[in-house]
Parts: C-alpha cells; sequence; structure tokens
C-alpha cells in the first residue's frame, strides 16, 4: 500500500521532476523536439541552441540538467507559505509572507508588479489579476493541493480566491482544476480516470468543456502511441485566445503553427491544463510515460510537466516515480530548495488530518 507521505513526497518532487523535465523543451515545436531529440527518454541540460532561452531569473537557474524553473521556485516559496499557515490561509497574508520571506528576484516580472501594486495600495488582492497579462504559474499551487488532501472542492475554492492577485476567473478556475486533481489523487483509491472527474466537478462550463475536449481526444489514442497523442492534441486541443469568464463558447482549435523552429507556445491555461489532464489520462497510471508524453508535447512544457507531474506523483508516490529523476532534480536544485524538507513539512501538516 502507498502511504500518504510517499504520495505527498509523489507530488511536490513529481511537480520539479515534469518541469525539469519540461524545461529545456520550453517553446518548442513537438517536431523539432522529435528532430533534435527523437523520443525523448531522459532529462536533458539547458542549452541555447537548441534551446531559446538563457538560464537565469523568471526561467531555470541552472543549465544542469535536472534543475527546475522558476514554476518549481516559486512553489518552494507557497510550501513555506502553507507550512506557516496550516489552518487558515487569505491573500492578503500570502502577500505579506512574499514580501517578507519570498525571494521576487527568482520572478517573472509581471507576477511580481502586483504584488507591488498591493503592497503600494494600488490595488487589492481581489482586484489585482484584472491587468496582468493571462497565462503561467501552474506549477506554483501544489502545496495546496496537498494541503487540502481528501477535499478537492475547498483545494479548488481556496486556489481560486487566491489567485486571484494574478489570475482572472476562467484561469483561477483552471488552475482550482489541477489542485482539486491533487486533493484527490493522494487518497488511497484514486485513479487517473477518478482525478480527471474530481477536477472537472469544480469548475465551471468553459473550463470543463477544455479539458473533456482534450481528454476525449486523449482516450481516443491507442496505449503507447506517443507521437499519435501528441499529433492529434496538436490538431484539436491548443488555445491561441480566449476570454475571460467562466462560460461561453468552446474556442475553436487553434491553428497549428507552420514554422517549427521558431519558439511556439501558448502560456493560457485554457491549453496548458487541458493539455496535462490528456497526458494524465494517456499515461494510465505509469509516471515515466506520462511524464514523457506531457513533455514532448513541447509548447509551454515547463508547466505542463509540473502539472502533470505533481498529478501523477500523487496518484503513485515518490517510490513510484523515476528514480534517477527524483535523485538528479533534488541533487541539482539542494543549493536554492530543499525539495524533501518541505515534502516533509506538508507530510506533517495533512497526516494527523488523516488518521
Amino acid at each position: 500500500m502507498i502511504t500518504l507521505r510517499d504520495k505527498v513526497f509523489g507530488a511536490l518532487l513529481g511537480g520539479a521532476v515534469g518541469d525539469a523535465l519540461g524545461g529545456p523543451l520550453q517553446a518548442m515545436h513537438a517536431e523539432r523536439i522529435r528532430s533534435l531529440y527523437g523520443t525523448i527518454n531522459e532529462m536533458l541540460p539547458y542549452r541555447k541552441p537548441p534551446g531559446f532561452f538563457e538560464a537565469g531569473p523568471g526561467y531555470a537557474l541552472h543549465n544542469e540538467a535536472g534543475s527546475v524553473t522558476d514554476e518549481t521556485l516559486i512553489c518552494s516559496q507557497f510550501a513555506a507559505f502553507v507550512a506557516e499557515h496550516p489552518h487558515s490561509r487569505s491573500a492578503t497574508e500570502l502577500v505579506r509572507h512574499l514580501l517578507r520571506y519570498g525571494d521576487l528576484t527568482r520572478w517573472p516580472p509581471r507576477m511580481v508588479e502586483p504584488i507591488r501594486k498591493i503592497q503600494q495600495n494600488q490595488t487589492t488582492p481581489e482586484l489585482a489579476g484584472n491587468t496582468v497579462a493571462p497565462g503561467g504559474g501552474v506549477g506554483w499551487w501544489i502545496p495546496f493541493g496537498i494541503a487540502n488532501f481528501g477535499r478537492p472542492d475547498k483545494a479548488a475554492a481556496e486556489v481560486q480566491r487566491l489567485s486571484a492577485i494574478w489570475k482572472r476567473p476562467l484561469e483561477q478556475d483552471l488552475l482550482g482544476a489541477v489542485q482539486a486533481g491533487i486533493a484527490h489523487a493522494l487518497t488511497a483509491k484514486a485513479t487517473p480516470d477518478s482525478v480527471v472527474e474530481a477536477a472537472r466537478s469544480v469548475v465551471g462550463p468553459l473550463a470543463r468543456g477544455l479539458i473533456d475536449r482534450a481528454v476525449g481526444i486523449a482516450r481516443s489514442i491507442p496505449r503507447g502511441e506517443t507521437e499519435a497523442f501528441v499529433t492529434s492534441l496538436y490538431r484539436g486541443a491548443l488555445v491561441d485566445s480566449i476570454g475571460h469568464a467562466l462560460d461561453g463558447p468552446l474556442p475553436p482549435p487553434a491553428v497549428l503553427p507552420a514554422d517549427t523552429e521558431s519558439p511556439t507556445a501558448s502560456p493560457l491555461l485554457a491549453e496548458v491544463v487541458p493539455l496535462a489532464f490528456a497526458a494524465l489520462i494517456f499515461g494510465d497510471g505509469r509516471s515515466r510515460a506520462t511524464l514523457l508524453a506531457a513533455v514532448s508535447l513541447g509548447r509551454d512544457a515547463k508547466q505542463i510537466g509540473a502539472a502533470v507531474g505533481a498529478l501523477i506523483g500523487a496518484l503513485v508516490g515518490r517510490s513510484r516515480l523515476p528514480r534517477e529523476w527524483v535523485g538528479a532534480v533534488v541533487a541539482a536544485n539542494h543549493a536554492d530548495i530543499d525539495l524533501v524538507h518541505q515534502a516533509n513539512a506538508l507530510a506533517d501538516l495533512i497526516e494527523p488530518a488523516a488518521e
């Protein structure tokens, strides 16, 4: 039997593993990934070229294979906040914590701006996200899914409320879906299918439709046919434009990028989150296959990887994640974050409530 502590470690470390797998492939077209690497089977270092970005704040801090990006670096700051506020957490408390203890130099600058505006009383936490460009930050919220173990509705509600600092309603909804999935995945009898159902049960019609479209495509692809999985999602689930409301028409699939050698990524959570759930279903509970399918999509690979890594890690536990990948991530990032310590702190937080 997989223990709850193993699942908590799986969620936090799985998110970091997915982030580190996807980071070097960030903004790549799937065809470029195939031409450069064939089938992805291992963690890659950060190099430009063939990658499009230099290591530095707002991305990966190091070139070494296994290095995480801002998705996990900010997640670790959120993990510290959750551990220090075990019972109730407000948006005002989160902002105060980040201003006092967070290292905002590691953040994308556009995500720091609303924090500064709140600090200067130019806006409120509830309204700050209305002026932030959409996209980004899926991996930040993993500790909130863990803290709400077994309560997907509460995980979604908390993240939807707190993420208003950076997000408008549709993206709040999609972030809530991922954390609802993690909260459910930590339970003993969870399956990939039940995780998706937990996620779609807590969101509005548009987020549900986006998830259902991508997951439906994934279900139609035979097990192990990763190239067909990627090609089908590129044809049917990419999103390059969408509004902010919780309801509305499902956007038509984005036109396939013709130039496979230039950066191509939609940071929109309307694309990222459905693709993550599609990879979870396609992988069918196999951690390596799930993670590799996710990052083979390219696009916003670090976000997709972080989301699906946390979901599959919560399902199968740290002990069933590829050992060499977990070891590489812990080793490559130990000078910046102590993922093992933070996973223990989160497990200590929820284990008494599970007894």
